[in-house]
């Protein structure tokens, strides 16, 4: 593994067999939402048109952002860690589903609401929240979401915790 370095003091980590083609581009640090990714600028068209190519679309073969292409997901969350174990092709409803919890939930766990004294379970499918149950401990709630996660998402399931059952 090596690391590229970005703008904004931030490092890009890419395999070894990649760094050599890599940094011959000048690459800068681009925050999208909450994550960053490692990017650089080309003008295909003169000084016009910029056009973004994103990293981890460039390690794939897949340089630009077209509408309805296809997505690379990040498994570990980390848009800087580019090595090729880390990133997989996905859907937009695949890569939906391996989001971290909301920052504004009530819950420290994703797939978790706080109903008084007592946790609801839910997760989306096909945009539909469906619920899971209600229980007493966060922690079993935190699970419920985890079984049904792996059920349905499979390896694109962001657990809340390491393997799903604890």
């Amino acid at each position: 593994m090596k690391e590229i370095s970005l703008t904004q003091g931030k490092v890009a980590l890419v395999d070894d067999d990649d760094y050599e083609q890599l940094i011959m581009h000048k690459w800068h640090a681009h925050k999208c939402t909450k994550t960053f990714y490692a990017c650089r600028t080309i003008y295909p068209n003169g000084r016009k048109s910029a056009r973004l190519i994103m990293m981890h679309r460039q390690i794939l073969g897949l340089p630009f952002i077209e509408k309805n292409s296809i997505e690379v997901d990040h498994k570990d969350l980390n848009g800087l860690n580019n090595q090729k174990q880390n990133l997989r092709l996905a859907t937009d409803s695949k890569q939906a589903r391996n989001h971290s919890h909301r920052s504004d939930s009530t819950s420290p766990y994703k797939g978790i609401h706080k109903l008084g004294k007592k946790y609801r379970a839910y997760i989306r499918l096909n945009g539909k929240r469906v619920y899971l149950g209600i229980f007493a401990d966060p922690v079993d709630a935190a699970y419920a979401y985890d079984r049904a996660a792996m059920k349905h998402f499979g390896e694109f399931a962001n657990l809340n915790f390491i393997g799903g059952m604890g």
